[in-house]
């Protein structure tokens, strides 16, 4: 029995499709010998063949190449090629061949994950923004703490929806060792988007790494304490890093899609007068996980509702004016 697709074609049809657009080393009478080892013949097979090794994809947030969506592995390229040595009799087809063909068949088929799952959500109409740390890790409920709940919320999700837009604070949890306050963030954002690894402030890959989360969380501030404040600011602020990608050949620009939290145990930490105001710091007390876990979407099903009707997310005067008495 004959291998039918959802289109109606038999897979040797679907198969002959694909080898139709190839290019072939033939004899003079015309007939078919071998695949000739060429780029454009290689992004074909990949893109195209049914018997591929997966769906290749380019995931926009994370800047990286997926296979069956998950990021490829240089074991799956090998497998590429080997399939490609005995299938095509594509001989010692080079790893960086591979890789540049991955990522321009890849880059074919954009997805946003994280996009997507918040573009799905329906907020309920319960108002949570202003309150979900006072519910989520018991820090007191102030005009002020209800004004960085909310808006550090919208600031993750406009970071994810317009990536390099303005979004230069960082929220800083405060409060005893063992509360759970790196657990809240690995909740709140999945294993998926959140990355608690020390970020290297005088490594240039830090650029790179900032892009391999959405939350990003900083333990005890020690990335910002080993650099210059002016280094930290400068990070901080950006709207754009310039790294090369796995697999690619030149740097390319990339916007801003991260936001970053703060952690530490002690009442006080470096920062000088200048930058304090990028650092909105809130005292926790203890991790209700079974709250964050049940009210998770609906947090930020709100910050999608409040950052589309323009809710701003950063501090107006009159809340600028609390932070510098607080």
């Amino acid at each position: 029995m004959s291998s039918v697709c959802p289109e109606g074609k038999s897979l040797a049809q679907r198969i002959e499709d694909v080898s139709r657009q190839l290019d072939w080393k033939k004899t003079p009478e015309g007939q078919r010998q071998y695949v000739r080892q060429t780029r454009a013949n290689i992004c074909v097979l990949l893109a195209q063949h049914p018997h591929r090794l997966g769906e290749l994809s380019w995931d926009e947030f994370l800047v990286r190449v997926m296979l069956n969506d998950e990021q490829i592995t240089d074991d799956q390229l090998m497998a590429i090629g080997i399939w490609l040595d005995r299938t095509f009799d594509m001989r010692s087809v080079s790893l960086q061949l591979l890789k540049e063909s991955a990522l321009y068949v890849a880059r074919q088929n954009r997805v946003n994950p994280l996009r997507d799952y918040l573009c799905s959500l329906a907020w309920d109409g319960v108002p949570r923004a202003e309150t979900w740390l006072m519910e989520a890790m018991q820090a007191d409920d102030t005009a002020l703490n209800r004004e960085y709940s909310k808006k550090w919320l919208i600031q993750a999700v406009a970071r994810a929806l317009d990536p390099g837009c303005q979004a230069d604070t960082v929220l800083v949890l405060t409060g005893k060792q063992g509360i759970g306050k790196s657990t809240l963030l690995g909740l709140l954002a999945s294993s998926d988007w959140f990355n608690d690894t020390d970020l290297d402030m005088r490594s240039k890959d830090r650029f790179m790494q900032a892009h391999s989360a959405w939350i990003h969380e900083v333990p005890e501030l020690s990335s910002f304490r080993r650099a210059r404040q002016d280094a930290v600011k400068a990070f901080i602020t950006s709207r754009q890093d310039r790294f090369r990608v796995p697999y690619a050949t030149s740097v390319e620009v990339f916007p801003r899609r991260c936001v970053f939290v703060a952690t530490t145990n002690e009442e006080e930490f470096l920062v000088d007068a200048t930058g304090s105001r990028r650092f909105w710091v809130m005292r926790v007390r203890s991790l209700d996980r079974r709250w964050v876990i049940e009210n998770r979407d609906q947090l930020w099903a709100e910050a999608v509702h409040l950052y589309r009707n323009h809710e701003p997310w950063w501090l107006d005067a009159g809340c600028e004016l609390l932070r510098q008495a607080a």
